[in-house]
């Protein structure tokens, strides 16, 4: 996938993605993201989920797929726990 395109007079980076856990385009969802491309590194942030939902080895997997199509071999997450950011490179 391409991150970058020209339109006429214009060009446009892909510089953030926001992602919503749902089986299908419109439909609630029940987990979110935003996948941001700061200084040519891919971080998923405002990592969150509905109550009845947790981040498994299946989102893991979907995320990473997404953005290594992107062409970023890593990502970083960052989430808070207990009032306290930890950022996970992976």
């Amino acid at each position: 996938m391409k991150k970058t395109a020209q339109q006429g007079n214009w060009q446009f980076e892909l510089k953030q993605v926001f992602c919503r856990k749902t089986a299908e385009h419109g439909q609630p969802y029940i987990a979110s993201a935003v996948i941001t491309i700061t200084d040519g590194h891919a971080h998923v942030e405002l990592l969150t989920n509905k109550d009845d939902d947790n981040f498994n080895r299946a989102d893991f997997k979907d995320l990473k797929t997404f953005i290594n199509g992107l062409g970023f071999e890593k990502v970083h997450y960052s989430r808070f726990k207990n009032n306290e950011k930890i950022e996970v490179i992976n």
